[in-house]
């Protein structure tokens, strides 16, 4: 109805449009206070226990800190006995690989080294036993020519 009077109401219309956003604004600022209604006293004290809060999680925060740095050298001190570890079980194990192979050969050799000196012990029993028959024989022929000799001497006589 008051456009047909053909007066121009847009500046009326923003000034009332800021004062009700305002006016708005206004009741929530101050009805934010007044429903807690909290003293600066207080709010010092929230703050002292707050701040007091956070610095006890700051110092657990540096403990933690601490502790995860800590374990991490550790992690990486295993991590390098553990390598110095598995080298070492490396040269062993060749080492043990080594040693069999030339257990192994020095055992064949023995074996055969073995089998010579059973030959040979024969061999000696037999050189032995051959000695032995020729003394034999050699006393028996001493024995055997001195009784001719002596049959001989008798002859002659």
């Amino acid at each position: 109805m008051l456009k047909s009077f053909k007066v121009d109401l847009s500046s009326l219309y923003e000034k009332v449009k800021a004062l009700v956003k305002y006016s708005v604004l206004w009741t929530k600022v101050s009805g934010s206070s007044s429903d807690k209604d909290v003293s600066l006293g207080e709010l010092e004290a929230q703050y002292e226990i707050k701040k007091t809060n956070f610095e006890e999680m700051a110092s657990s925060y540096e403990e933690m800190t601490s502790s995860v740095s800590n374990l991490s050298e550790r992690v990486t001190s295993l991590e390098k006995e553990i390598a110095r570890t598995k080298e070492l079980l490396k040269k062993l194990e060749f080492e043990l690989s080594s040693c069999k192979a030339k257990h192994s050969s020095s055992q064949s050799d023995l074996t055969k080294f073995s089998k010579t000196i059973s030959k040979s012990d024969k061999d000696l029993h037999v050189a032995l036993d051959l000695v032995e028959q020729c003394k034999k024989k050699s006393a028996y022929y001493d024995i055997v020519k001195g009784a001719l000799d002596a049959a001989r001497a008798s002859l002659m006589d």
